[in-house]
């Protein structure tokens, strides 16, 4: 993957900035690094486009729709980034919960955005977002990382097999365009509503 140096425009957004780099860097340049039992494991740019597209295409599969709220909760982690560029990428908005939040303060969160997806990294999470699913009725997929102590049900989906089963040509990942009118993040303080961010305020 080449590229040249990306044009600072005012139709520039961030999803497309980020499959310039990786067309720019590919395998040559290392993304991030992630400490792991001591040692730091390195992810190049084509890792990170390769993570983004799947994931964003296993969304995409579960219906995933322009404008839809993804919630997300867990470590700092190369995984809490590339769900939320690929929830950019789709045309989602990403809503970041602190991970100590108390079940009520996860409740609001998930019902005031209209949280379509909850992605947490373990039972934990995921045990908060089952609790209060039923009160929260735009929430419809519950995704989860680490498999220790969870159990089977129709709402939950395992975080590394969203794309197991699309396995549709770049074509759909690529060809998704963004405004920079286009909401990319809610952040909340519990202070409502939950403000919004836009692609153009995040350069």
């Amino acid at each position: 993957m080449t590229a040249s140096r990306i044009e600072i425009t005012k139709d520039l957004t961030i999803p497309k900035l980020f499959l310039h780099q990786c067309k720019r860097y590919g395998r040559a340049k290392v993304a991030m690094r992630e400490k792991e039992f001591g040692i730091w494991l390195p992810f190049t740019w084509q890792d990170y486009y390769d993570n983004v597209k799947y994931i964003s295409l296993g969304l995409v599969s579960l219906g995933l729709k322009k404008g839809d709220k993804v919630a997300m909760i867990g470590d700092n982690r190369p995984e809490g980034l590339w769900t939320e560029m690929a929830a950019l990428c789709a045309g989602g908005i990403g809503v970041w919960l602190f991970q100590d939040c108390m079940m009520d303060e996860v409740k609001y969160i998930i019902d005031h955005s209209d949280a379509k997806f909850f992605i947490g990294e373990t039972q934990e999470e995921a045990d908060k977002a089952i609790s209060i699913r039923n009160e929260c009725p735009k929430l419809e997929w519950i995704v989860w990382d680490d498999p220790k102590g969870m159990t089977s049900s129709s709402v939950l989906r395992k975080y590394r097999n969203l794309a197991r089963n699309w396995t549709r040509k770049n074509r759909i990942f690529s060809k998704r365009r963004f405004s920079r009118g286009t909401a990319a993040t809610y952040v909340f303080s519990f202070i409502p509503p939950g403000p919004q961010l836009f692609l153009r305020e995040l350069f």
